[in-house]
């Protein structure tokens, strides 16, 4: 006599699926604002000025004074108080700030 389960067979995971479980697949969401990957859940997941000075190697209290100039990496601001960044913006923010050696003349200098 076969054993049964209780699980129905639409619960049951296939190896010709996609990735399981569902919530980490890149096929999940239809929004451009919802995270498809575990990659974007940590690009996105929120940071304080302390985790985000870390991740850029600089003091959190240069993150301050750029907030107060109105300068630096993108953030958030939740409840009127809080800050905090995401990975994704300090990333984009450090991409911004990449500058290409010159010469004297204002053109690239080629190894």
């Amino acid at each position: 006599m076969q054993a049964t389960n209780n699980i129905p067979d639409d619960d049951i995971p296939r190896e010709d699926e996609d990735a399981w479980p569902p919530e980490f697949s890149s096929k999940v969401g239809t929004s451009s604002s919802v995270p498809e990957t575990v990659e974007d859940l940590w690009l996105d997941e929120p940071i304080t000025p302390a985790e985000a000075g870390a991740f850029l190697k600089i003091p959190y209290s240069t993150l301050n004074k750029w907030r107060h100039n109105k300068t630096g990496p993108d953030y958030l601001k939740l409840g009127g108080r809080l800050v905090r960044y995401r990975r994704r913006d300090l990333i984009t923010w450090l991409n911004s700030c990449t500058r290409t050696p010159s010469n004297d003349n204002g053109e690239r200098q080629d190894d």
